[in-house]
């Protein structure tokens, strides 16, 4: 057997036996916090059990940062799903960045000459070797093509594809395992739905296609772009975009001295998402700052779209009636959205719904905390029955706004974009 045939399942093992020691000491730590914490008095069982939590999710960041790779998307993915975990894992998983040591050249260069089918010194006239970023399924590199063109080249990491497949079966056997054991906690749909996205982020022809369809849909505008897809040099391990050069959208000072407000600026960022969600009903699901380029004209440049999301119909209906009776600060319209959504209030009255849409859609929060705030709003309710795209219809609220108040433009998401659900609800209703 080759040397590196050899080391690739050695290394695979070795991920297994930590995921499983892993798996093992948190379940042991909770069978055992649950005898323990019984025997204490009510009014102390609620903080022992928030302690509990934080150790566990603690231990379950750090390796999560050890193993990368798909641990690293689940723990994302955990951080952002407010509906299934308690707060203290919100607070932690949710503070993993998807940031990582970059792969030296020589690892990543097999993959660019497989998927280029060329050597890279036939494609690009120059290739900056070190990464401008690096994530925990891939890097980007500067890059000029042999026309001159300058472009970004985002390329996965060797082998990642057959990680990603070995760990999701040991997420998935795991998590079975847990429920087998201990029947109220259920958290198989977790790997069901990081099965479902994170095999779409390893798909860059995919993320181009996205970026296509999103960017189409919005030409009309004029104030906002996306990298072309250079789609000759592209395939689903390696993806050739143009490259933006800009200001990051929450660099203040960069916007100032382009002789742009700032506040002008967040208002178009938020109504251009607007549009994408209530308007078209497929949007990119991550409107972070690091997402968004403002270029020397003013226009805005969305890249990366490896996350992105569609609402069906009655779910799009179901946002914009809520924008509608969110800015008409109408508490029955407010109840009888949310509740068309799947949204059931254990104190089932129009107060718990003004209140969650106060709390996610108010002025108060900003960009890092937007998990743990969501986790606070959907305290008390039950939304077993929500789509998940909605609720990360609410993360991008949430990040929004808190980008918004960073550029001076304190206030909610909803007035803005109550145009677009007007016409949506007009639309439905014909």
């Amino acid at each position: 057997m080759p040397l590196s045939r050899m080391t690739s399942l050695l290394n695979r093992g070795q991920r297994t036996a930590v995921v499983g020691r892993t798996a093992v000491h948190v379940f042991l730590r909770y069978k055992r916090a649950q005898r323990r914490i019984a025997t204490l008095p009510s009014d102390q069982r609620d903080a022992a059990w928030d302690r509990q939590h934080r150790e566990s999710a603690g231990e379950i960041a750090t390796r999560a940062k050890r193993l990368r790779g798909l641990y690293i998307k689940s723990a994302q993915f955990l951080g952002a799903r407010a509906d299934l975990l308690p707060e203290p894992y919100i607070a932690a998983l949710s503070q993993l960045h998807d940031r990582v040591p970059p792969q030296s050249y020589a690892t990543i260069r097999p993959v660019l000459r497989e998927a280029l089918g060329a050597e890279p010194e036939q494609v690009f006239a120059a290739f900056e070797r070190r990464p401008v970023a690096a994530a925990s399924l891939a890097q980007v590199h500067r890059a000029r093509l042999r026309d001159g063109r300058s472009v970004a080249v985002k390329v996965q990491y060797p082998d990642i594809g057959r990680l990603v497949e070995l760990d999701l079966r040991n997420l998935t056997t795991i998590l079975g395992l847990v429920h087998r054991f201990e029947r109220g906690l259920d958290f198989r749909p977790i790997a069901r739905a990081v099965g479902r996205l994170v095999p779409q982020e390893l798909d860059f022809i995919n993320e181009g296609r996205s970026a296509e369809t999103i960017i189409a849909a919005l030409a009309h505008r004029g104030d906002v772009v996306a990298p072309a897809v250079v789609w000759e040099h592209t395939s689903g391990r390696v993806l050739v975009t143009e490259y933006v050069d800009g200001a990051k959208v929450s660099d203040v000072a960069a916007l100032r001295a382009m002789g742009l407000d700032p506040r002008e600026v967040a208002e178009r960022v938020v109504d251009v998402w607007g549009e994408q969600v209530l308007g078209h009903g497929f949007f990119h699901g991550d409107p972070h700052p690091g997402n968004i380029i403002v270029l020397a004209d003013g226009r805005l440049s969305l890249i990366d779209f490896g996350l992105t999301a569609r609402l069906t119909p009655a779910a799009r209906e179901g946002v914009a009636r809520l924008s509608i009776a969110a800015a008409n600060r109408d508490p029955i319209a407010v109840m009888d959205a949310f509740r068309a959504m799947g949204f059931i209030a254990h104190d089932d009255s129009p107060v718990a719904f003004v209140g969650l849409s106060s709390r996610m859609m108010g002025t108060e929060g900003g960009i890092d905390d937007v998990n743990t705030r969501l986790a606070q709003a959907l305290r008390g309710f039950n939304i077993e029955g929500v789509p998940p795209e909605v609720l990360l219809v609410m993360r991008v609220q949430g990040l929004l706004k808190g980008l918004s108040t960073l550029l001076g433009r304190p206030g909610p998401v909803m007035p803005v974009w109550r145009p677009y659900a007007e016409r949506q609800v007009a639309a439905a209703s014909d």
